[in-house]
């Protein structure tokens, strides 16, 4: 059961049996804590991640009806507000990457579901990248994704 969520726009949520309490906060990173004593769960370290989030800015940025936004305390990118991308520390999961680019990515990379603390969103692909090294050769995987956001906008 999660006890907090902190974001990194500033909000924490605390919940109780029946109730739930809002205060402000500062954290650096996305963070959830359980009450089975584990760890805090960072999806985007902004320190760590930092390389990779401006390579990938640099690249997705500069197109068409691409907007930068924060979800699950992660960059994440939309194309006319539909979700196409989202930044992990390591890596990025793509939420709209086609069947086939699927198969391809999964030949080459290290690739998974995207996990936010217990659930899992199976159809999004979360990808291992190193910042500058493999993020050019994920560029027609991510443009697919891009692509397909935008299809289903119009």
């Amino acid at each position: 059961m999660v006890t907090a969520l902190r974001c990194r726009v500033g909000l924490e949520l605390d919940f109780w049996r029946s109730s739930a309490a809002l205060r402000l906060c500062v954290s650096p990173s996305y963070r959830l804590r359980t009450d089975r004593g584990d760890d805090d769960m960072t999806y985007f370290d902004t320190e760590e991640g930092a390389a990779l989030k401006s390579a990938f800015d640099e690249i997705v940025l500069d197109w068409p009806a691409v907007t930068a936004t924060t979800m699950f305390g992660c960059p994440s990118y939309q194309a006319e507000g539909t979700l196409f991308a989202v930044l992990v520390t390591d890596g990025v999961a793509l939420t709209r990457l086609p069947a086939d680019h699927r198969e391809r990515v999964a030949q080459t990379f290290e690739v998974g579901p995207f996990r936010a603390g217990e659930r899992t969103v199976t159809k999004w692909v979360q990808i291992t990248v190193e910042a500058g090294s493999e993020l050019d050769s994920l560029i027609p995987h991510i443009e697919a994704s891009y692509e397909s956001a935008l299809e289903e906008t119009n």
